[in-house]
């Protein structure tokens, strides 16, 4: 805001910082200040930082995901082997095009089920940025990998021949892992 006082009998108007009228020079202030360029930089490197964490957090969605995935499909093969009269595997592997899969097939033994050829069918449980592993070793690493776990029928347990470990566990690691104990 301007002050102008006019200076009587002189005809002449003074400003508040007492320069007179016709004295002021334009300025030409096409660019930002210091102050708004530190702003917006700063306003940049919020919202960066937001969209990196934000990406971590999908990461750790799709792992935990991934395992809700593999137990729904450990609680349908119990279903599904209670239900019908010949035998469901569950099979999960890692495809050429480096996602992993989850499909059944019926077999009347554990050596019949272990021939099946991953193929690239099934639901997809993750995709390549996941690595499952099946007691410690990685799912996929060998062409053809794949984990067949059937049920018993008599008591529900899940039967992984030939492993036959009293406690198997599927991990999967994203940036953080997650761990199923079958």
């Amino acid at each position: 805001m301007l002050l102008n006082v006019s200076v009587m009998g002189t005809g002449q108007r003074i400003n508040w910082q007492g320069k007179k009228e016709g004295d002021f020079v334009k300025s030409n202030n096409k660019g930002f200040s210091l102050i708004e360029l530190i702003i917006c930089i700063t306003i940049l490197a919020l919202f960066s930082t937001l969209v990196v964490v934000g990406l971590g957090y999908m990461d750790l969605a799709n792992s935990k995901k991934c395992v809700s995935k593999i137990d729904s499909g450990l609680m349908t093969l119990k279903s599904r082997n209670m239900a019908d009269s010949k035998r469901t595997y569950l099979h999960i592997y890692r495809y050429t095009d480096g996602n992993y899969y989850l499909t059944y097939t019926e077999a009347d033994n554990y050596t019949e089920a272990s021939h099946f050829t991953p193929d690239g069918s099934g639901e997809q449980i993750a995709n390549r940025k996941l690595t499952i592993s099946y007691n410690g070793t990685e799912i996929g690493a060998n062409k053809n990998d794949c984990v067949h776990i059937g049920i018993n029928k008599k008591d529900g347990s899940f039967d992984e021949e030939p492993h036959h470990e009293t406690m198997s566990t599927i991990s999967v690691t994203g940036t953080s892992t997650q761990t199923l104990k079958i």
